[in-house]
């Protein structure tokens, strides 16, 4: 069974709900479930426990996980934007950091949460990729592999 939505660029297949040739080129996700921070619970330990680094754009909270791969949690709070806005903030978060992932250029070990800040909102995405690397540096979690 397949059905085409006209326009919307969705079909159904046997399997579900996939992305057909109108929508975007599937590839695979680098920022997989198993290395995303989702819970309100491991984002307070976090920031409650862990060391944190603060930019002007950026806010960096680090505590050591035990495992053998690094996760990461995305947080942009209400007062930057509707929610439109605050998911591009956050999709801008998390391809600078799983360009990082992918290369193999951040440590293993770590449960990292990003916190955006005002300012984030007007800034290039080199900008954003400059600081998110500029952090992990000074968080000592880049691996110097490139």
């Amino acid at each position: 069974m397949i059905w085409w939505a006209t326009g919307c660029g969705l079909r159904l297949t046997c399997s579900g709900w996939r992305r057909g040739q109108w929508g975007q080129p599937s590839r695979p996700d680098d920022m997989r479930t198993k290395l995303r921070l989702r819970s309100n619970a491991e984002f307070q330990r976090i920031r409650r426990e862990g060391h944190t680094l603060v930019h002007p754009l950026l806010v960096l909270s680090k505590l050591s996980n035990n495992l053998t791969y690094s996760r990461f949690g995305f947080v942009v709070g209400r007062q930057l934007g509707k929610a439109a806005e605050r998911n591009r903030l956050k999709r801008r978060m998390r391809e600078a950091v799983r360009v990082r992932v992918r290369n193999g250029q951040v440590a293993a070990g770590w449960d990292v949460v990003l916190v955006a800040r005002h300012p984030l909102r007007e800034a290039p995405f080199r900008q954003v990729d400059q600081t998110v690397e500029l952090l992990l540096c000074r968080a000592g979690l880049m691996t110097g592999s490139s």
